[in-house]
């Protein structure tokens, strides 16, 4: 048991990179902050295309409205009436 871990911290110890130069480190940031950026936009994108596809099964409402005046002979009527 002893020995499968001195052997699991050695296999580790030759698979970790070289540190990076601040350089280097801010490249892979910079790199990394722009696909962030793609991907959110991408959420964002879907999240408004389910909202469009649910609110075809929400309620709907129609308005309509007239309006008469009496005291002359016209009508005026406003949406389906």
């Amino acid at each position: 048991m002893i020995l499968f871990f001195l052997w699991l911290s050695a296999s580790l110890a030759q698979t970790t990179a070289p540190p990076l130069t601040l350089d280097e480190a801010i490249d892979i940031a910079t790199r990394n902050a722009f696909r962030l950026k793609l991907a959110g936009s991408a959420v964002e994108r879907s999240k408004a295309v389910v909202a469009q596809a649910k609110s075809a099964f929400g309620p709907k409402v129609n308005l309509g409205a007239s309006y008469t005046r009496f005291d002359q002979a016209s009508s005026t009527t406003l949406g389906n009436g």
